[in-house]
């Protein structure tokens, strides 16, 4: 076969599609899955405890709970945990820095996916199209560690 000009110009046309495309999908999966050093704690227990100095104030963190996602949000003295899995199609929830018009700032969790917001300390949907709120699950802080699960 004969390289010429235009089949070059093909060729590097098509590839860039290709790598343009196949980072996108990459990029997409990486959003939807929580990375994997975010995930630890337990995973079949009826406890995980994280340690304290794992989780800052005003910081969340994605960890397994009886073989499920959840996130734990510290707020200065409190600690919340919630299911980090959306109700509505099953994309990963962010704590929202930033609250809509009307809430305080990080009183709420986010589903990018499709715009949901759900309530930071009860798990009711907020708004968007999630049909049930997130399942909470409770947590306690003490001097050295935050253990999610009944004592």
């Amino acid at each position: 076969m004969k390289l010429t000009r235009r089949s070059l110009l093909s060729w590097l046309l098509g590839g860039s599609f290709i790598a343009f495309f196949g980072n996108l999908l990459w990029e997409m999966g990486k959003f939807l899955r929580p990375p994997q050093e975010l995930i630890g704690g337990g995973g079949g227990g009826k406890q995980t405890v994280i340690p304290l100095t794992d989780l800052s104030p005003e910081q969340s963190r994605v960890v397994r709970h009886e073989g499920k996602l959840v996130i734990v949000i510290r707020r200065g003295n409190e600690v919340y945990v919630l299911s980090a899995v959306c109700t509505h199609l099953g994309c990963i929830v962010h704590w929202k820095d930033k609250g809509e018009p009307g809430m305080k700032m990080g009183d709420n969790l986010h589903c990018a996916c499709h715009d949901a917001f759900f309530d930071l300390k009860t798990g009711k949907v907020l708004g968007g199209p999630a049909p049930r709120p997130l399942q909470t699950y409770p947590a306690k802080m003490t001097p050295d560690q935050i253990v999610i699960g009944e004592a």
